[in-house]
């Protein structure tokens, strides 16, 4: 009796190994945020510049180095934190904040002569408002917490007019929404452009 013929199974072997590195080297795509500005028009906001409006400069900004990195950071516990290796920002995170809260103050404070840090060129500002954020994540409770500390100077005595801590929380989504943490972030730095203008506005404001 004839042996029946039994075809090689090594081939099968090479094809099911191939599929598997090319399953194992395939990874999910990066996605890239920004945090964006209040509009320019709104019941908060009124459309417009005015020439004639405060000269402020905005900056040096300090942002805690865990968060100056790519990935966004989220806490797991009060000692523990979670980078998104997939969910990163689209610029340096120090530069989108500086870049919103100049954006943000030009709007609610309708002058165009607000600037970001360093202002080669342009010494025109009477005011300088230094920020220092240290806390700007999404905690395990699904809160976005923004703590930030700034001082607003007057930049002819060089003698700081206000100084002050915000604090300030918005809802952030289910775990792993980045999409409603980056809107998060953006409503937070929105109402902390909103206090510094307010300190503005009252340094502006002759006493009665």
């Amino acid at each position: 009796m004839k042996t029946p013929f039994l075809r090689p199974a090594f081939p099968l072997l090479l094809l099911a190994g191939a599929a598997l590195l090319i399953g194992c080297s395939s990874t999910q795509p990066t996605h890239f945020y920004l945090v964006t500005p209040i509009a320019a028009t709104g019941a908060a906001v009124e459309t417009g510049t005015e020439t004639g409006g405060p000269a402020l400069g905005v900056g040096p900004l300090v942002l805690a180095e865990y968060l100056d990195r790519p990935q966004i950071v989220s806490r797991i516990t009060a000692n523990e934190l979670k980078l998104a290796e997939f969910h990163q920002w689209a610029e340096p995170l120090k530069d989108s904040i500086l870049r919103i809260l100049t954006v943000n103050l030009s709007r609610l404070l309708r002058s165009d002569r607000i600037v970001p840090f360093p202002w080669k060129g342009y010494d025109a500002t009477t005011l300088r408002v230094m920020v220092e954020i240290t806390c700007f994540e999404r905690n395990p409770g699904g809160t976005l917490l923004l703590e930030a500390r700034w001082t607003l100077v007057d930049e002819l005595s060089r003698k700081p007019v206000a100084m002050r801590r915000s604090i300030i929380r918005e809802p952030a989504g289910a775990d792993e929404d980045y999409p409603a943490v980056t809107i998060a972030m953006s409503a937070a730095l929105a109402k902390l452009a909103a206090e510094i203008a307010d300190a503005v506005n009252e340094r502006r404001t002759p006493p009665q």
